[in-house]
């Protein structure tokens, strides 16, 4: 199977995600220590917001031709 048909399926994800998102929101996540991340992660978690990390390229390309596509342009690191 070439690397194209197994993101396509993460990036449908993305997508599907997004569409009917009341917001979406980019995070820099350098600098927090594994203990910080986790509780980031059940604070969100309980407030019902979903957090999860995906690659950069995968993000852009579903971000394009949708209301998030200026986002794209912050997708630099992690």
């Amino acid at each position: 199977m070439a690397k194209v048909e197994l993101k396509q399926p993460i990036i449908e994800e993305i997508s599907a995600s997004i569409k009917d998102a009341q917001s979406v929101v980019v995070v820099d996540y350098r600098g927090l220590t594994v203990a910080e991340d986790t509780q980031l992660r059940k604070e969100l978690r309980e407030a019902g917001v979903q957090y999860k990390v995906y690659k950069n390229t995968m993000m852009k390309r579903a971000f394009a031709g949708t209301d998030c596509e200026e986002l794209s342009q912050h997708l630099e690191g992690t």
